[in-house]
């Protein structure tokens, strides 16, 4: 008895369908856009929540509630309940900033 082995190759070329050249690398460049942006707005996020803990004493607000408050300020700055905006400012405020300092250099002249 004889017996046959048969191999057939089918090849594609061209980017016709979902996953061609084409494709993979335009949603490429998106997702990297999106993490960067994702990555920038999380960072964002923490640095406030930071700044916001240190100045927290500044406002009226309980300090039993400072984790769940500075976890959720976004929220909370967008509905402005009780005036929640303007206390955000006094934590956030930068200390010294508008104070002129004094250089030596110019001032003998």
């Amino acid at each position: 008895m004889r017996t046959y082995y048969r191999e057939q190759v089918v090849t594609f070329s061209g980017g016709t369908g979902f996953g061609g050249p084409t494709e993979v690398t335009s949603f490429s460049g998106l997702a990297i856009a999106a993490a960067i942006v994702v990555g920038l707005a999380f960072g964002f996020y923490v640095k406030v929540v930071k700044r916001f803990q240190q100045g927290f004493q500044l406002t009226i607000y309980a300090a039993n509630q400072k984790s769940y408050i500075t976890t959720l300020w976004p929220w909370l700055w967008l509905a402005n309940q009780r005036g929640f905006r303007e206390e955000f400012g006094k934590a956030v405020a930068k200390k010294g900033g508008g104070e002129k300092k004094k250089n030596d250099r110019f001032d003998d002249v």
